[in-house]
């Protein structure tokens, strides 16, 4: 076994889960696994720096990341999208 640290514990993440937490408690994020939350925020991340990478973007992502947290923030607060993730993995 490596003795790389895995990602989700790197301090990108790590500051990631903070501010998820932190939203939680003061109920801007509805009440849910930090770690699923995260990876609706991460998904959003993560696809802008693939598609950079694979030139489909062309924008610098910092000039996109207002409208990358626009369509991420609705997706962590969803109930919607946890109902439907739910049904579709039972």
């Amino acid at each position: 076994m490596s003795d790389t640290v895995p990602i989700c514990f790197i301090e990108p993440f790590k500051m990631m889960r903070q501010i998820i937490s932190e939203g939680i408690e003061a109920g801007e994020i509805r009440n849910q696994d930090v770690y699923v939350a995260a990876i609706s925020y991460t998904g959003v991340i993560m696809r802008a720096i693939e598609l950079k990478l694979l030139c489909v973007v062309s924008n610098d992502l910092h000039d996109l990341a207002p409208d990358l947290l626009q369509n991420a923030w609705p997706a962590i607060k969803s109930t919607l999208f946890a109902s439907t993730f739910l049904l579709l993995h039972a």
